[in-house]
């Protein structure tokens, strides 16, 4: 898999796909023409994101394919390289800084596993995220709490936009 920098529509259009059943292109055109976004700018996001292998067409329906775990990490590796120290290591590799930290343990539940029960989107999931951990890590409790207002605020003026 290609690694591939997404705009918003673009990273919209691969969620929204991850999350629904196989539909056609023309019906998830209309999907996104009635959220507010322009066609060409769709037809132009579609193309782009069938033209990386970041969506594929099966059979008439738009699918996206997650890649393997070692397919992330030569993702990350192709975007990053190796410089300034960068290592990938393998997901199987289980660094306690990084799965499962104290700051989003907190409560019995993982923060992570709290925004994927709910559902949350980007912007939501990155609220409770800064909200849950305020304090409980090494940044300033009121840093934390500012992320989280503005992921709140990108989120509302999001949804103002698709409104009618």
């Amino acid at each position: 898999m290609k690694a591939v920098m997404m705009n918003e529509l673009e990273s919209a259009i691969v969620e929204w796909v991850t999350k629904n059943d196989k539909h056609g292109r023309g019906f998830i055109g209309q999907e996104f023409a009635n959220k507010g976004y322009p066609f060409d700018d769709f037809e132009n996001a579609m193309d782009g994101l069938l033209a990386s292998g970041t969506l594929k067409l099966d059979d008439g329906y738009v699918v996206f394919e997650w890649p393997e775990p070692d397919d992330y990490l030569a993702a990350i590796q192709q975007v990053l390289g190796e410089k300034d120290g960068f290592q990938a290591q393998k997901l199987t590799d289980q660094n306690p800084a990084v799965h499962s930290p104290s700051h989003y343990t907190r409560g019995g539940i993982e923060t992570i596993d709290f925004i994927e029960a709910k559902g949350l989107n980007f912007h939501l999931g990155n609220v409770v995220k800064y909200v849950s951990r305020a304090g409980f890590k090494q940044d300033a409790k009121i840093q934390d709490l500012e992320k989280a207002l503005w992921y709140l605020n990108r989120e509302i003026k999001r949804v103002k936009t698709q409104e009618p």
